[in-house]
């Protein structure tokens, strides 16, 4: 999750070199998603950590199998954020290369990540 954070920083300044209003409304529009998708995952992560009374890596895997509720809320905040489709993470990350792409920044645009 820390390494997660370098890449979406990344992302928006991405929206804000565009500078455009298309740019700037994506960048919210980004940071809102992104600001959700990790609260709802560290969310869950502390739920799971507050009633087993142990650390989140040890006790993971058998949370998923015995909660399934509990394992599609961590994945679907998990796929957000990393941009996978239909979820909100996917259309913002979208929307930056758009903003990005209008201005001519293909390069940046098609480097591998």
């Amino acid at each position: 999750m820390a390494f997660s954070s370098i890449s979406q920083a990344g992302y928006i300044l991405l929206a804000i070199i565009s500078g455009t209003a298309m740019g700037m409304t994506s960048m919210v529009y980004y940071i809102l998603v992104y600001m959700f998708s990790n609260l709802a995952a560290f969310g869950v992560i502390s739920v799971i950590e507050n009633q087993t009374k142990k650390s989140i890596d040890k006790r993971l895997r058998r949370t998923v199998s015995d909660k399934p509720t509990v394992e599609f809320r961590y994945d679907a905040c998990l796929f957000s954020l990393a941009g996978i489709p239909p979820f909100a993470g996917f259309f913002s990350k979208f929307f930056v290369f758009s903003a990005a792409a209008q201005q001519g920044f293909y390069v940046l645009v098609f480097m591998p990540y």
